[in-house]
């Protein structure tokens, strides 16, 4: 009898777990890639951060390190020397102190200029950089909530089919006493309502098919 009752009311999954579980798969495969991508970017974030906070000379320095004058820069030098010698030559200071000073303020402004404008750009590539690592990593946190939040729901569903097929499979369990007991003349109560055990269950079934 026994038997009966594990074919009837066995370990069997609600319906709809399967689709659960499929959809938790399908979840992860879909936020996994934003997940790891986000984390990779989380290291690099703290280290760029922690220098920028500590020593942001040393990080201007790095820059600084790579600097080039770009290709007009000596095209420029050349069309402001000319310009300064003509203008030393009309005023009668060609090769004067002054002359050779004009000149070499102006070849040292043109170099600074240079060196600012290498900079903004280089600084202009980082921040761009940081923030696309930022993005990934805002990516992979948001895709982390959505998971976490999908996979609450499907287990929360999946617990809520289990409870209602427990006690649907209660009441049956308490209908079947019932009617066993009462093919006995009603004995210890009829057995309707309240949590019925499935070997008690199994037990009265089987004193009611001996004694029919």
């Amino acid at each position: 009898m026994s038997n009966v009752f594990s074919r009837m009311f066995g370990s069997s999954k609600p319906a709809g777990t399967h689709e659960l579980r499929k959809m938790r798969e399908m979840l992860q495969q879909q936020y996994s890639p934003y997940q790891e991508a986000g984390m990779r970017q989380l290291p690099t974030m703290e280290e760029q951060y922690g220098q920028l906070v500590g020593d942001p000379g040393a990080m201007l320095s790095r820059f600084g390190q790579g600097f080039q004058a770009d290709p007009g820069y000596q095209f420029q030098v050349d069309e402001a020397t000319r310009a300064a010698n003509a203008a030393a030559a009309r005023g009668g200071m060609a090769g004067s102190p002054q002359h050779q000073t004009d000149i070499a303020r102006t070849i040292t402004g043109l170099a600074d200029q240079q060196y600012q404008n290498y900079l903004k750009n280089a600084l202009g590539l980082y921040g761009t950089g940081l923030s696309g690592m930022q993005n990934l990593f805002g990516t992979g946190f948001q895709a982390t909530n959505q998971l976490a939040g999908g996979l609450g729901s499907s287990y929360l569903s999946e617990a809520e089919l289990q409870r209602a097929q427990d006690a649907q499979r209660q009441q049956m369990l308490s209908n079947i006493l019932g009617q066993a007991m009462g093919s006995q003349g009603g004995g210890a109560g009829g057995g309707a309502g309240g949590w019925v055990d499935p070997d008690e269950a199994s037990s009265w079934m089987g004193t009611a098919a001996m004694a029919a």
